[in-house]
């Protein structure tokens, strides 16, 4: 043992520090302070583990007492803040769909208009929004301009609104002109027996929508009549689809001029149309097989010589048997090929529009 580190140890027994212990000991002054820390590191935990209201028996005392309940603290935190942004979320959102509406809401640029210029319905409020439209699109300026002039020379309570609201009301809905009306359900109008004349000038086609349910075919089929000048469409109680503003927006607005009557019995109708020298014709998908297959004939080769009502089935199951016996001709669209199995026929709302097409055909050739 060297001088040095002899005399070093003898004056680590004093009780007192002299000088030169400060001078000539600093490695071995180090070691009981660096002992001194790390005990009273371990007593701080220690101490906080027992300031802890659970049972500590079978735990092993460290650091992660401490450091987990730093991290359950802050994980509080931001629970917290979560909710109460969320909070303050939810707030804002009921605030800002707080609107309340008595009847259906039309939307689209065409169904509004239309609705309000023909004011076949009753109207309640119009929804408006402040989004600026680009000042070269003049069509949808004027559209827009003249919706809010015809709102307000009818007296209709127009609401200033933003977008987000016409998206909770209509969700899923295109708005064009960010305008959404506010009105009560169409009324269909009643059939009477002598309403079955056709002026010379007129189309001598009416159509019948048997067990149509989708609103987009609907809708579709509507607006081609339109297109044609189908004067009148008639409609079953209890099966048939529901004139909504789906059915408005999928027709361009035309359900809102043409005129749409509500029959009660399909059958009886059919017979005092029959009585009224009216021709019944149904359409028939080209691949069906049965007894009135010496009637099926292809849509271009039918001419069109008297009045005819021309009955739409189901989408799926065509139309019913019933109405199939009172029936005098079916029509078909022909494939101009083999068709593969579950994509034989054509969807009802092209395949009235196709038809239709071909019956107006027919009907100008007669004429001149």
């Amino acid at each position: 043992m060297s001088l040095v580190t002899y005399w070093n140890f003898r004056l680590c027994q004093f009780p007192f520090k002299p000088f030169w212990r400060i001078v000539f000991s600093r490695r071995v002054h180090r070691k009981p302070s660096k002992f001194k820390n790390e005990f009273a590191y371990r007593n701080n935990f220690k101490k906080a583990f027992e300031n802890v209201n659970e049972d500590s028996s079978n735990r092993i005392i460290s650091s992660d007492v401490v450091l987990g309940q730093k991290r359950k603290k802050n994980k509080n935190k931001v629970l917290e803040d979560h909710c109460e942004n969320n909070r303050v979320d939810s707030n804002r959102l009921r605030k800002s769909t707080s609107l309340e509406y008595r009847g259906e809401l039309l939307f689209g640029v065409h169904p509004v208009y239309l609705a309000l210029l023909k004011n076949k319905r009753k109207f309640n409020q119009l929804f408006v929004t402040d989004n600026k439209i680009e000042e070269n699109n003049s069509e949808c300026v004027s559209h827009r301009t003249e919706i809010i002039k015809m709102a307000r020379s009818l007296k209709i309570d127009i609401k200033n609104v933003i977008s987000k609201d016409l998206r909770y009301l209509v969700p899923g809905a295109v708005h064009q002109l960010g305008v959404c009306l506010d009105a009560e359900h169409i009324q269909l109008l009643e059939w009477k027996e002598t309403e079955s004349e056709v002026a010379p000038s007129e189309f001598p086609v009416w159509l019948v929508l048997e067990d149509i349910l989708d609103p987009m075919n609907v809708g579709a089929i509507i607006r081609s009549a339109y297109y044609f000048g189908v004067k009148n469409i008639f409609t079953v109680r209890g099966n048939s689809c529901k004139m909504s503003p789906t059915v408005s927006k999928a027709s361009s607005g035309a359900l809102e001029i043409m005129d749409i009557y509500q029959i009660e019995n399909l059958e009886y109708f059919i017979k005092v149309m029959i009585s009224q020298n009216w021709k019944i014709v149904s359409t028939k998908a080209y691949n069906d097989n049965g007894t009135e297959c010496d009637k099926l004939v292809n849509v271009l080769d039918f001419k069109l010589r008297e009045p005819t009502i021309l009955v739409l089935g189901n989408e799926g199951r065509g139309v019913s048997p019933i109405i199939q016996e009172l029936c005098n001709t079916f029509i078909s669209i022909y494939p101009s090929h083999t068709l593969h199995k579950g994509i034989d026929s054509l969807n009802v709302s092209v395949a009235t529009g196709v038809i239709l097409h071909c019956l107006f055909k027919s009907w100008k050739n007669l004429l001149e």
